[in-house]
Formats: C-alpha cells, sequence, structure tokens
C-alpha cells in the first residue's frame, strides 16, 4: 500500500513463511541472530526473529536486492551507534550503490507493519500499531496523555474516547521512533492531537487496505529533510 513516498506492508507474525523451522531466519544478518540468541526460547524470540525476517524482505523488495545481500544500516540515537547494530532506528542498506531503505516496525499480537522509503526527502519514518483494547487501563490516561488531551477525551465520552485514546497513542510511539527518543521521553509531554509537531508528521492510516482486524489503530509518522 502506497501514501505518498511510503510503501506500507502488513504481515502475520506466525505466517509459516516466516517461522525459524521454516529456515525463514536464513536471510538474517549474524547481528540479528545473536540478539535472538541472547532470548529466553519461546513465543517472544519467535516473533522477533519473524519480525527482522519480515522487514528485511520488505526493504528488500524496496531496494530491488536479496533480502540476504542486504547489509544492516541501524541507528541508535541514544548510544550514538549505528551501521551494523542491533537496535534503535531499523534501516537496511543496499548491496548496490549503497542506497538505505529508512523503516519501521510495530507489531500488536500476531501482527506486523511495516513502513519504509527511499526517498532522500524523508529522513526517518516510524509506524505504531495498537490494540484499542489495550489503552484503557487505569492510571494510562495519566501518565500517557497531556491534560489538553485528557479534557478533550472527557468532551468526547466513551467508546468513542477509547479509540480516540489508542490513535493518541499510536502517534506518540511513531513520533518517538522517529525521533529516536523512544520511551526516554515522557509520553504525557508530547501532544499528539494535532497533525505535526516538532517539525515530525503524522497521519492515522486505516488498517482495512492492510487486511488488519478493525480493533486497530495505525500512526504513521515522517521527518523530512530540511
Amino acid at each position: 500500500m502506497q501514501w505518498g513516498s511510503l510503501t506500507l506492508g502488513a504481515v502475520r507474525l506466525d505466517a509459516p513463511s516466516l517461522s525459524p523451522t521454516a529456515g525463514g531466519t536464513g536471510v538474517l544478518h549474524p547481528v540479528e541472530l545473536g540478539r535472538a540468541a541472547a532470548m529466553p526460547e519461546g513465543p517472544e524470540r519467535d516473533r522477533f526473529l519473524a519480525g527482522r525476517t519480515a522487514i528485511r524482505r520488505f526493504a528488500a523488495d524496496l531496494l530491488g536486492a536479496e533480502p540476504a545481500a542486504l547489509g544492516l544500516d541501524y541507528a541508535c540515537a541514544n548510544c550514538g551507534r549505528c551501521g551494523p547494530i542491533d537496535h534503535g532506528r531499523p534501516g537496511y542498506r543496499s548491496p548496490a550503490g549503497g542506497t538505505t531503505a529508512r523503516l519501521s516496525l510495530s507489531r500488536s499480537g500476531p501482527w506486523c507493519v511495516v513502513v519504509g522509503t527511499t526517498d532522500p526527502a524523508i529522513r526517518a519514518v516510524g509506524v505504531d500499531l495498537e490494540d484499542v483494547g489495550g489503552v484503557g487501563f487505569a492510571g494510562f490516561d495519566d501518565v500517557a496523555l497531556t491534560p489538553a488531551e485528557r479534557s478533550s477525551l472527557r468532551r468526547i465520552g466513551e467508546p468513542e474516547a477509547q479509540r480516540m485514546r489508542a490513535r493518541l497513542w499510536a502517534r506518540k510511539e511513531a513520533f518517538l521512533k522517529v525521533t529516536g527518543a523512544g520511551l526516554f521521553r515522557e509520553p504525557s509531554d508530547v501532544d499528539a492531537s494535532g497533525g505535526s509537531l516538532e517539525g515530525i508528521e503524522w497521519v492515522d492510516d486505516d488498517p482495512a487496505p492492510l487486511t488488519l482486524p478493525p480493533e486497530l489503530v495505525l500512526a504513521v509518522a515522517v521527518a523530512r529533510v530540511r
């Protein structure tokens, strides 16, 4: 699916083609496999491996290359490292010409969404996928939302407020992925009620064209080169 110069895709992480036992991890870099090896065996490690396989295949389609041939080009704003590292903002580099695909991935349950671009006018992208039922617990608003956002939700009322709550959280997560700050920055300081913040734009996307369940919401954030 296209949104301007961005490409979006969705897969189920439990798809047979992504299963470690089906050989899906054969395209991964030793750094990626090393991070997985440090995790306890079980569903979380399997989902991590499936996610890395999915995003690598997605990047290969963008770059017109074989998945196993891509070089790692991750970047971490917090530790100041980039290149073949196992964390941070994901990127993969083409073996021919060094073009980098700027990417972001988000998981919710068995679902995984990936967004990416090779547009040189876009510096970074972020995506977040949230289950509407996962954000209504006691105390969430105080920790995650600004006072203005909380006030706005009170005017909407339930159940509409619950879906907007999930949308606001998805926008914040997508924004924080673009900045590289992650949850080192307080989400309650990020005002996601508008269409942009600090030069970073975001949009709520419709999950239906990606065949995602209706209880999920999706937000994409973009930082353009200035």
